[in-house]
C-alpha cells in the first residue's frame, strides 16, 4: 500500500480501518478487484475525476471489503414497495398506534374504546377489558417480531470485542482471509480455531466488521411507550409515498455518510475554526463521487443515465443523507478520531 501516512492517517479515522505496517509496505494486486467484478481503470478514472487519487488504494481495499460484506447482506430494495408489504406496514402502524394509545397514562383515566359496525357500535369503559385487549395486542406485536431490532453500535461492538461471539469471528475471519489472503503479514493456512483467533482478530478488527455484525444480529427491546413512539417513526414513511431516495438500508447510509466525511476531511482540517465536520458544506462534486461508488459497490442504481425520473445523481444522495442523521456514526465515534486527526496534523505542522 504506497499510499501516504497522512492519507492513511485521514482514511482510518472516517472508516475506522486499522492498517498494519506490513500492510502499508504491500503494493496491492489488482487482478483481485478485476475478478471480482471491478472495472478498475474506470474506478480510477471516477477517483481521479473526484480528486480522491490520493485513496486509490485505500478505496480499492474498501471497495474489495464492502463487496465481500454485502454478499452477506440482503440486497436493499430499491424498488417501490409492493402492496403486501405495503399492507403489512399500514397493520403495523395501526398496531402501534393502539398500543400507544392504550398505554399513555397521561391521556387520562376517562379512556374509552369504540366499536362500530355498519350502524352499530359499542363504547367500552371497563378497566379490566381495556387490560385484556392490551395484552391481546402486545402479544401479538411481539409474535409479529415488532420489538426486534438490530443492534446498535455499542451492542455489537460489546458482543464482538469484549464477549467474543467466537463462532461468528472464527467464521468471518476465514472468508475474509480466503478472500483477502494479502492482508496477512505470514501464512496462517486458514487454520483457524477458538484456540489461536486472536492472534489475527486485531489485524481484521474495524468498525465495517462492528456494524456487519450488527447487521447480522438483532436483539428483544422492551415494548415501553417510549419503544413504540420511536417504533411508529421508523414505520411511517413506508405507509407514505417519498420523492427522491427511498428509505434505506442502515448499512447504506453509514457508506454514504462516512465518504462524505472523506470528501469533506480535508476543507475540516484546513478550517480551524469549525468544531464539526458536519458543519462543512456538502458540495455537489462531493454527492456526486458519494453516488458513483455505491453505485460500483452495486447499492443503487445509477441515475446518471436512468431513464423516466427526474432524480439526479446530486439530488439522490442529498435526500438520502437528509433522510438519515449524523447520530447513526455516534458510537464509533468518527467524528472524535477526524477530530484527533486534525490536531494532529496540526501539531505537526507547527
Amino acid at each position: 500500500m504506497i499510499s501516504s501516512d497522512e492519507t492513511i492517517a485521514k482514511f482510518c479515522a472516517c472508516f475506522g480501518f486499522f492498517i498494519t505496517e506490513s500492510q502499508k509496505k504491500q503494493k496491492p494486486d489488482e487482478t483481485i478487484y478485476s475478478e471480482m467484478g471491478l472495472n478498475v481503470p474506470a474506478f480510477k478514472k471516477m477517483l481521479v475525476k473526484n480528486d480522491m487519487e490520493e485513496y486509490t488504494d485505500l478505496l480499492l481495499l474498501y471497495w474489495h471489503m464492502q463487496t465481500i460484506y454485502s454478499t452477506k447482506l440482503s440486497k436493499p430494495n430499491i424498488q417501490t414497495l409492493d402492496s403486501a408489504m405495503r399492507i403489512s406496514s399500514e397493520y403495523s402502524k395501526d398496531l402501534t398506534e393502539t398500543l400507544i394509545f392504550l398505554l399513555d397514562e397521561k391521556a387520562g383515566k376517562n379512556t374509552s374504546i369504540t366499536f362500530q359496525k355498519s350502524r352499530n357500535s359499542i363504547t367500552i369503559r371497563n378497566k379490566q377489558t381495556f387490560e385484556i385487549i392490551t395484552s391481546a395486542l402486545l402479544n401479538e406485536f411481539k409474535n409479529r417480531n415488532l420489538n426486534s431490532e438490530e443492534l446498535t453500535f455499542e451492542e455489537a461492538e460489546d458482543e464482538i470485542y469484549y464477549r467474543y461471539d467466537k463462532e461468528w469471528i472464527i467464521d468471518n475471519l476465514k472468508e475474509l482471509i480466503s478472500l483477502n489472503p494479502h492482508l496477512l503479514p505470514y501464512d496462517f493456512n486458514n487454520n483457524i480455531s477458538e484456540f489461536n483467533f486472536e492472534e489475527i482478530f486485531d489485524i481484521f478488527y474495524d468498525d465495517q466488521m462492528v456494524e456487519r455484525y450488527a447487521s447480522e444480529h438483532n436483539t428483544k427491546r422492551d415494548i415501553t411507550l417510549e419503544f413504540l413512539k420511536k417504533r411508529l417513526d421508523e414505520i411511517t414513511p413506508a405507509t407514505k409515498k417519498k420523492v427522491g431516495a427511498k428509505p434505506k438500508n442502515n448499512h447504506i447510509a453509514v457508506i454514504a455518510r462516512r465518504l462524505s466525511y472523506l470528501k469533506r476531511i480535508d476543507r475540516f482540517i484546513e478550517n480551524k475554526n469549525a468544531i464539526d465536520i458536519d458543519a462543512i458544506k456538502i458540495t455537489n462534486k462531493d454527492y456526486r463521487f458519494i453516488h458513483d461508488f455505491l453505485v460500483f459497490l452495486n447499492l443503487i442504481e445509477d441515475y446518471s443515465i436512468k431513464e423516466n425520473t427526474t432524480t439526479t445523481p446530486e439530488k439522490y444522495i442529498y435526500t438520502l443523507l437528509k433522510q438519515t442523521t449524523p447520530d447513526v456514526l455516534k458510537s464509533s465515534h468518527v467524528k472524535s478520531r477526524i477530530l484527533e486527526i486534525r490536531n494532529k496534523l496540526h501539531k505537526q505542522s507547527m
